[in-house]
């Protein structure tokens, strides 16, 4: 389905407006700044996180002492989708995944954890950092 582009208004140091043009980044595709591509992660990229998320969910969710439940609620999936998630029996989406990192890297039990898998996309927010600086 299309997404409509949103667009943010924000004040440089020069006191100039900038426009970032966000295009469904999460889902795929990339961040439009004044035209440019500044990211983008390619589906083996994106894959390989995934991967290795799925393969440690059920151990990231012990430390957190969560239900699958509660944590499926607050990431926004149904219960029986997370069980099938954590269990490989369904693939995960790159939403889903960012959901998931976003939740463990904010709870202090994993969120050291999640940093030492690799599966944190800090050159992600690096990028988002660099350009809402610019």
């Amino acid at each position: 389905s299309r997404h409509p582009a949103a667009f943010v208004m924000k004040l440089d140091t020069s006191r100039k407006i900038v426009l970032f043009n966000w295009k469904k980044i999460l889902g795929g595709m990339c961040l439009i700044n004044r035209g440019k591509k500044c990211w983008e992660l390619s589906q083996s990229q994106k894959d390989k996180y995934i991967e290795i998320l799925t393969s440690k969910l059920a151990a990231l969710r012990a430390h957190t002492d969560i239900s699958q439940e509660d944590l499926a609620n607050i990431i926004g999936i149904s219960r029986q989708t997370y069980y099938a998630i954590e269990n490989g029996k369904r693939a995960m989406s790159w939403n889903t995944y960012l959901s998931l990192i976003f939740f463990f890297d904010s709870v202090v039990e994993t969120s050291q954890m999640i940093r030492e898998l690799g599966v944190y996309p800090t050159q992600l927010v690096e990028q988002f950092n660099n350009i809402a600086a610019t």
